[in-house]
């Protein structure tokens, strides 16, 4: 409808600059120098136009179904029916809204899915690369458990034979202590 409410207010500027000059409903009169017109005022225009049948048959007069749409010019010059044919026009681009917001819901749940579903991937890649680097680092910790293991086994075999070098040593060395006293024992 705001199409022909803005043709109502264009018809009635263009009244004024006419010659002669054809006076606007008087309810127009302050919408005239209007730029841009907020709900209430297209509601307040569109009750002045609905109760002035001259000034809505100009306006009819001035304009076609292009400018102002099928429900427009129906409003404007009320033929038979005309209000059954708005209330399905209405319901008719109540339900292409209706069609076009759930089309754009469903976009844009599409959208926010992929973005998800590539979310996860990379989680998933992630997560794999996460548990690669655990096998790897796990190899390596049983590789140096090995390891330590074997260096240990080295330290404690390197240990008793010091410790039996030692025996050896100590043995030696009393043995050397008693020959040395029979020595001087027999030498005296």
């Amino acid at each position: 409808m705001r199409p022909a409410v803005e043709a109502a207010l264009a018809v009635a500027r263009e009244g004024l600059t006419a010659d002669p000059p054809v006076a606007p409903p008087a309810g127009l009169v302050r919408y005239l120098g209007f730029k841009k017109l907020s709900g209430p005022a297209l509601r307040a225009i569109a009750k002045v136009v609905d109760a002035d049948d001259e000034f809505r048959a100009r306006v009819a007069a001035a304009v076609d179904e292009e400018a102002v749409g099928r429900a427009g010019v129906l409003w404007l010059r009320r033929p038979e029916g005309w209000a059954e044919e708005i209330e399905a026009i209405a319901a008719e681009q109540a339900a292409r809204a209706v069609e076009e917001a759930e089309a754009r819901s469903e976009r844009d749940a599409r959208r926010r899915l992929a973005a998800a579903k590539a979310a996860a991937d990379r989680a998933n890649e992630a997560a794999r690369a996460a548990n690669a680097k655990v096998e790897q680092m796990r190899a390596e910790l049983a590789s140096e458990r090995s390891r330590r293991a074997a260096a240990e086994q080295v330290v404690a075999d390197l240990e008793a034979d010091v410790a039996h070098e030692r025996q050896a040593r100590a043995d030696l060395e009393r043995r050397l202590r008693e020959a040395d006293e029979r020595a001087a024992k027999a030498v005296v």
